[in-house]
């Protein structure tokens, strides 16, 4: 070579900076912008299958639309949501979350 460096291919530059946008995407209930915590603060929840329903149902929703991932539209909804998880009772989120993790199980498997 003649020791001039040489720059990324624009391609290169275009694949790197969409692999960047796409990992800030929400795909698990961990990158939400609202999470168990918050729940139990605003609801006077305890720790429980309950919180892990509202945050899947969160989660859905955001990854319909990123751009749902904000403190105060996923507060909002969450509001709007507890409602309805105030009559479910432990048992039923149980349920609820045991199809989540089955659902994903399938997937995983799916995927190898």
């Amino acid at each position: 070579g003649s020791g001039v460096y040489k720059d990324k291919p624009y391609k290169l530059i275009e694949l790197e900076q969409r692999i960047a946008y796409v990992q800030k995407d929400p795909i698990s209930t961990s990158m939400l912008a609202f999470d168990g915590n918050d729940a139990m603060e605003k609801f006077g929840w305890k720790p429980g299958a309950r919180i892990g329903v509202l945050l899947h149902r969160l989660l859905d929703e955001v990854m319909d639309d990123p751009k749902r991932n904000t403190v105060e539209y996923l507060t909002e909804r969450a509001k709007q949501l507890a409602s309805e998880m105030d009559k479910m009772s432990e048992a039923e989120a149980r349920g609820i979350m045991k199809s989540y993790r089955e659902a994903l199980a399938d997937l995983n498997a799916y995927k190898e």
